[in-house]
């Protein structure tokens, strides 16, 4: 007798990496692509083939894209029924080449894992708000000086002021 797994289908930040930012084909439709993977393994797992394999490449018709993909999938981990697979790439059909699967180079490509893929930090904006910081510490400083400025002209508490400006100084110098 057969067993009865459910197959659950997981799309890598690489091959999402591939679709949108090497293909440039959109935004990837993650559900559809799962919904659909996830019927097709049940149905060829059936049949016993997917049982003796932990790495499987299939077509898939993209219909946001107009394309036909080629989808590098393993078999990754099992939970009691369930078990997991991992899309790890995906390229366009034509481009897939035969000598290229054979001496192992498209599965080491699968294999590769991007650092800092999804990054929150985007280098630009990160240069952009330490320059907003930057030019509102220089604002801050600006209008403390004249602050204090202000209160030695206009006679207020000198003492406090020197002591103020003391303590304004260490800050900034601290914060450095």
């Amino acid at each position: 007798m057969r067993e009865n797994l459910i197959h659950k289908v997981h799309i890598t930040p690489e091959a999402v990496f591939d679709y949108e930012e090497t293909l440039e084909l959109g935004t990837l439709p993650k559900n559809e692509i799962k919904a659909e993977l996830e019927e097709y393994i049940d149905y060829i797992t059936k049949s016993g083939y997917l049982n003796r394999t932990t790495y499987h490449k299939c077509k898939y018709y993209d219909e946001h894209s107009d394309r036909m993909l080629m989808l590098f999938i393993y078999k990754a981990e099992r939970f009691g029924i369930m078990q997991t697979w991992e899309v790890t790439g995906v390229c366009i059909a034509d481009e897939w080449d035969e000598t290229l699967e054979d001496e192992g180079i498209i599965r080491q490509w699968c294999r590769t894992e991007i650092e800092n893929l999804h990054d929150e930090k985007d280098w630009v904006i990160q240069v952009r708000i330490q320059e907003t910081i930057k030019d509102t510490k220089a604002r801050l400083k600006e209008e403390f000086i004249r602050e204090v400025r202000n209160a030695f002209i206009c006679g207020r508490d000198k003492e406090t002021a020197a002591k103020m400006a003391l303590l304004q100084c260490a800050c900034f110098r601290a914060r450095k």
